[in-house]
């Protein structure tokens, strides 16, 4: 059976919407809604939810999963700098997923 993952447009539509205003200068867009962690694949770019800012941020890579553990990396940093990274714990994962707040960045993916 095949599994229907919502587009953004249809999300806000839903009227669950998180704020995008730092997506464009990022150079990012929001694709897919994740609606599982088996949706997730290392090497792969996504958008997520800044709570704290209540906005989406682009430009996240899945770079290590180790055990429960997934490790981000934001590839939008600057040249030659230090790499930021964000780790979460599956359960942290789901949690985002359950709030539709991970999607595929379909300008970077």
């Amino acid at each position: 059976m095949k599994k229907i993952v919502p587009t953004f447009d249809e999300f806000i539509n839903e009227g669950q919407s998180y704020g995008t205003k730092h997506l464009s200068s990022q150079g990012s867009s929001i694709g897919q809604i994740l609606k599982s962690i088996k949706d997730l694949k290392k090497g792969k770019v996504y958008c997520i939810v800044d709570f704290g800012l209540n906005e989406w941020n682009g430009g996240w890579k899945l770079n290590i999963v180790s055990g429960d553990t997934y490790t981000f990396e934001s590839i939008l940093g600057a040249p030659n700098s230090k790499a930021d990274t964000e780790d979460f714990s599956k359960d942290e994962l789901e949690d985002l997923i359950k709030d539709k707040a991970i999607a595929i960045d379909n300008e970077l993916y």
